[in-house]
């Protein structure tokens, strides 16, 4: 899985068996991958055109790398979720062995 800590890779697959979605994962070259993520709505805090401080959010999903069979996710690629399509606008890596995929509807 990648974590120095066995007892830390346990935990990632008990948390994404407890809470993850199916998800079909769509590289923009490549075949698709069956896997697991989590989604959840994330707050930040953006500026205004006049620049004052909003508050906002955004939907992400997280991922074992692992379970991506070898993709590496991008900017750009598409998932699927319980029928709807939604773009990967953004990506960042997670806590060790994961990363994280900002997403909005394609």
């Amino acid at each position: 899985m990648g974590s120095a800590s066995p007892l830390m890779d346990l935990a990632r697959v008990a948390v994404r068996e407890a809470y993850g979605d199916p998800v079909t994962y769509s590289p923009q070259v490549g075949e698709p991958v069956t896997c697991a993520g989590i989604r959840r709505r994330e707050a930040f805090v953006a500026l205004d055109r006049g620049g004052a401080p909003v508050d906002a959010h955004r939907d992400v999903i997280d991922f074992i790398e692992a379970d991506l069979d070898g993709l590496t996710a991008r900017t750009g690629d598409s998932l699927t979720i319980g029928g709807s399509t939604y773009k990967v606008t953004h990506v960042e890596p997670g806590p060790v062995g994961t990363v994280v995929c900002t997403i909005g509807r394609g």
